[in-house]
């Protein structure tokens, strides 16, 4: 998978590109924190994130029911992909 830079996302001005890359982050964060304390101040602040990003898409999906069927088929290509990093 391809690093992508915060910075350069955040520059496009595209809110909800910019909180799709910052929850990748967090979760990474997440992933190597042994940190109780920061454990769940990172799971909150993904939570929010994620409550933001779902948001946005259905501010957009409202717009474009093409989009909605575009969204759909990516959050269920996202979940099989964790799935099977998971698994590994």
């Amino acid at each position: 998978m391809q690093k992508i830079d915060l910075c350069s996302v955040a520059d496009t001005g595209n809110r909800l590109e910019t909180l799709k890359v910052l929850l990748r982050k967090v979760a990474q964060a997440l992933e190597m924190s042994e940190s109780g304390r920061d454990i769940a101040a990172l799971a909150r602040q993904m939570q929010i994130i994620m409550s933001e990003i779902e948001a946005l898409e259905a501010e957009e999906s409202a717009k474009s029911p093409e989009l909605t069927e575009i969204i759909s088929k990516h959050r269920e290509h996202t979940v099989r992909e964790n799935k099977a990093h998971v698994e590994k």
